[in-house]
């Protein structure tokens, strides 16, 4: 298995975890939009950790949270 395999079924397994944990939104207060939050930074972090700006960051946000929301269980 090739790494870029490898990689895509580590974040297939972790989409897997958050759409589930948005699943139980209401006792854990942890939405998509939360999550995302959260997630956004670790996951597209720029190699140089002042390099990204606020714009950089929402963007970021937004795409973790549109893979939350289109990701399969």
């Amino acid at each position: 298995m090739c790494v870029l395999q490898v990689n895509r079924e580590c974040l297939r397994y972790l989409l897997g975890f958050l759409v589930r944990e948005t699943q139980c939104s209401e006792h854990n207060k942890m939405s998509a939009d939360n999550l995302a939050i959260v997630f956004a930074p670790t996951l597209l972090r720029a190699e140089v950790s002042d390099e990204i700006s606020m714009f950089d960051l929402q963007n970021c946000i937004t795409l973790i949270r549109l893979l939350i929301d289109q990701a399969e269980t």
